[in-house]
């Protein structure tokens, strides 16, 4: 009892030089608040703050260590009860308190607060547990509405994809690039709503949802199979690591360590450069691609441009193969010595217009021969008669026709 009585004294003294630190360092802030607070400044203040905190730590640990005795169980019984003023009292409580009466017992010397305040608490505990009550049936009746709309979403998006896909793969030979694109503005459609349903103010997040998983069998569930559409037949150890993890597996969580890791070594003056030369690079492929579809459409639309005349082809045509349009040509007679029929030396002949006159010269010999050939061709030619011209041409602008 005795040691009990000098441990509860040290404790005493601990907990009054604890209480009278505090005090005083809050006296102290408090005068410079009231005195100095137009030379007070913002660190001298958190300065302040710091040392009534580590106060009150140190307060709070003297009362839980294992050797302070627990002052709730003690009680104080006021032996004396005077409406005489105490000097005593009041040098230990600097004069707040001067007499010790029935007045001031009760407000002193209370372990429970007045029955009003209690009273007070205790409604406010009340309602406080009931809007608790509330708020949390609300918010899981707000989670279960969201985890709706989100599995609706699901739904929708994994029906669509999966349509796609088997027009993808059943259906390619008759797919048309309008169809494709018809269905990647509905996937993108369905992805945004989505995005949307996530980001709505109304929608939890659903990172701060911890699922625990309260059973794990390697016996086979029906229910599971159901839900997931034969995916997950068993929910046992193997399984719930890939479906219920919240990082990405090591060897991915390695890569992108790595990645950023080299992305951080790069340093903002040779990134920029590169973000450049890609954007260059990114802007003449654009231009060259918009370049081709402009010259494509215009070829389309622009009809090909002729680089013949229709009529002079035919008329060359019919020329060559039956003869139209040409006339025979016969050259005037000719004076000198000679046969008749015969030009001699110095025989000028003239064209049709658009020729110029040509001298026509040569040897006997050639013109011996020339002339053969003409009466050869002329012989094929019935009604017609031989001619007996010699002729040798010696410009490549004579033509023996007339147009």
């Amino acid at each position: 009892m005795q040691r009990e009585g000098k441990q509860l004294e040290a404790s005493l003294d601990a907990l009054l030089s604890q209480v009278a630190d505090l005090k005083n360092s809050l006296g102290s802030f408090i005068y410079k608040l009231e005195n100095e607070y137009d030379r007070l400044t913002w660190p001298s203040v958190l300065d302040s703050f710091a040392l009534l905190s580590g106060q009150l730590n140190t307060l709070n640990k003297v009362l839980k260590h294992e050797k302070t005795p627990l002052f709730r169980n003690q009680v104080i019984i006021p032996l004396v009860l005077s409406p005489d003023r105490d000097e005593d009292l009041m040098r230990q409580t600097e004069g707040r308190v001067p007499v010790f009466s029935h007045e001031v017992v009760p407000d002193h010397l209370r372990t429970k607060p007045d029955p009003e305040v209690e009273e007070q608490e205790k409604q406010l505990t009340t309602d406080a547990a009931r809007i608790g009550a509330d708020v949390a049936q609300r918010e899981e009746k707000q989670l279960e509405a969201s985890l709706d709309a989100l599995l609706s979403q699901v739904a929708d998006l994994k029906n669509s994809l999966g349509s796609f896909i088997y027009k993808l793969e059943n259906e390619y030979d008759r797919l048309t690039w309008p169809s494709v694109l018809d269905s990647f503005a509905l996937l993108s459609g369905q992805l945004n709503t989505l995005n949307k349903v996530l980001k709505h103010e109304k929608t939890p997040l659903f990172r701060n949802q911890v699922i625990i998983p309260l059973v794990l069998s390697p016996d086979r569930d029906e229910d599971l199979m159901r839900q997931t559409e034969g995916r997950v037949p068993v929910f046992s150890h193997e399984v719930v690591p890939d479906h219920l993890r919240t990082k990405p597996d090591p060897e991915v969580e390695e890569q992108e360590k790595q990645l950023t890791t080299d992305a951080a070594r790069i340093g903002a003056d040779v990134a920029q450069k590169q973000i450049q030369s890609l954007n260059k690079m990114c802007s003449n492929l654009l231009e060259k691609i918009s370049k081709e579809e402009r010259e494509s459409e215009s070829g389309g639309l622009r009809p090909n441009k002729q680089t013949f005349n229709p009529a002079d082809t035919n008329a060359l045509v019919a020329a060559v193969a039956f003869g139209k349009g040409l006339s025979n040509w016969r050259p005037s007679g000719s004076s000198g010595s000679g046969q008749p029929g015969q030009p001699g030396t110095g025989t000028i002949l003239t064209g049709a217009s658009g020729l110029q006159q040509v001298q026509m010269t040569g040897a006997p010999s050639q013109q011996q021969s020339i002339l053969s050939g003409v009466q050869m061709a002329q012989a094929g030619q019935p009604g017609k008669m031989p001619s007996g011209i010699k002729t040798n041409i010696k410009s490549a602008s004579m033509h023996p026709y007339q147009w």
